[in-house]
């Protein structure tokens, strides 16, 4: 919900459902925090070696579309503030007694608006009171319940079964969940139109190296992908799996690949990768364990 009290529409996706477009889940909802732990337990029947969760940073990434103010995220960050914010701060803003404090209403007081919210939360330095320290709450609240549903799988599954979470690892506030999971995935653009050894994503694998996890990577749907599927660069695909693997991180396995809105997506063929992978599993003693030297 945004600071005007309306749903925030998932601007991702072009579609609609019964009249309606994609809205935002809210990361800090119980319902839809139960609803993740049901589905792991529905996945967890086929056993699978990892679980994945898509975007748990959704509710951080709508705030500059002016959200989210819902009553969950209020009441969360009202107990962010009354452990982390001094109380030399919160008088300086006149804030008193916080039992009542509501930041939705509290910012709807001084006149800013859901546009205005939006627009300058991220700003460096922000004009918005309490802008950092909301930003940060949401990071702290989404890694707090990837820790929580860890633990939930955990006693779910009967071995112990890898844990990640999307992220595009471009910032230091995309960090956030290196504590509570195994690896990082993934999605970067690789530029396959400038036909050339992609140099992005080194930044990511040796960010990921300092934080002592690897990466499982893959393209953009909607750029690298859909390039390489009408193009047939094939030999820029092997560039992208050897690279990886040379920087001592992985790359999923390029078959049925969302390439963007359109209904076809990229299809690996027999012989396209088969050799790549199948050296990484025949001398996985030269891939397992490893170290960077910088």
């Amino acid at each position: 919900m945004d600071l005007d009290g309306n749903p925030i529409v998932f601007r991702f996706w072009n579609s609609e459902y019964k009249g309606h477009p994609p809205y935002y889940f809210c990361t800090n909802a119980p319902g839809y925090r139960e609803y993740l732990t049901q589905q792991a337990k529905e996945a967890l029947a086929g056993q699978p070696d990892m679980l994945l969760i898509d975007g748990i940073h959704t509710t951080a990434n709508a705030l500059h579309q002016g959200g989210c103010f819902c009553s969950h995220c209020m009441t969360a960050f009202k107990g962010y503030v009354a452990e982390n914010i001094p109380q030399q701060k919160l008088n300086a803003l006149q804030i008193g007694d916080l039992n009542g404090f509501d930041y939705g209403r509290f910012l709807r007081d001084r006149g800013f608006t859901s546009t205005q919210f939006g627009r300058e939360v991220l700003a460096w330095p922000s004009k918005l009171p309490l802008a950092d320290e909301y930003l940060t709450f949401q990071q702290v609240a989404a890694r707090g319940f990837l820790e929580e549903f860890h633990r939930a799988v955990d006693e779910m599954s009967a071995t112990p079964i890898e844990f990640s979470t999307s992220t595009p690892l471009h910032h230091a506030k995309d960090w956030y969940p290196a504590s509570v999971i195994d690896h990082f995935t993934i999605e970067t653009i690789l530029h396959p139109e400038k036909r050339q050894i992609p140099e992005d994503q080194i930044f990511r694998y040796k960010l990921a190296d300092g934080l002592g996890k690897r990466i499982l990577v893959t393209g953009m749907g909607n750029n690298d992908w859909t390039y390489v599927r009408d193009q047939n660069l094939k030999g820029m695909v092997r560039i992208w799996i050897a690279q990886s693997y040379a920087y001592g991180h992985n790359f999923l396995v390029p078959n049925n690949v969302w390439s963007g809105e359109d209904e076809a997506r990229y299809e690996s063929r027999p012989g396209n990768f088969d050799d790549l992978y199948q050296f990484v599993r025949r001398h996985a003693d030269l891939f397992n364990g490893y170290e960077p030297v910088a």
